[in-house]
């Protein structure tokens, strides 16, 4: 990676470790960087559609989701799914009421993912 960031959330799929959004003080980013350790490279995947650090990432069924964070105002209540073989991301139907930060996540049994988190 180009940048330093903390807040960040990371999944995986396929053997490749994805580096989600994140903060280097002020700025909040939605780049998200891809790190391969059978070829040692990073690369980049499409922006995804807000910025956020401090979200939390789970896959189900090799589809990357990234519930809440803070967008450096305010916590979150959107979940962004990345599609890794369309390489989209879009934004999936919630009635969440309110954000969510520093959540943790685990798929306990596919497809059914769970969030805890502060509010």
């Amino acid at each position: 990676m180009t940048q330093r960031r903390s807040g960040v959330a990371v999944a995986v799929i396929d053997n490749i470790l994805y580096v989600i959004g994140g903060h280097d003080g002020p700025n909040v980013w939605k780049s998200v960087k891809c790190y391969d350790a059978q070829s040692n490279k990073w690369s980049c995947i499409p922006d995804m559609l807000t910025s956020g650090r401090n979200g939390a990432a789970a896959v189900v069924y090799d589809l990357l989701y990234v519930i809440g964070g803070n967008d450096g105002v305010t916590n979150l209540p959107n979940i962004e799914i990345y599609d890794s073989i369309f390489k989209t991301w879009k934004v999936a139907q919630d009635d969440r009421p309110l954000g969510r930060s520093y959540a943790g996540v685990a798929v306990v049994d596919e497809p059914t993912a769970t969030a805890i988190g502060q509010s």
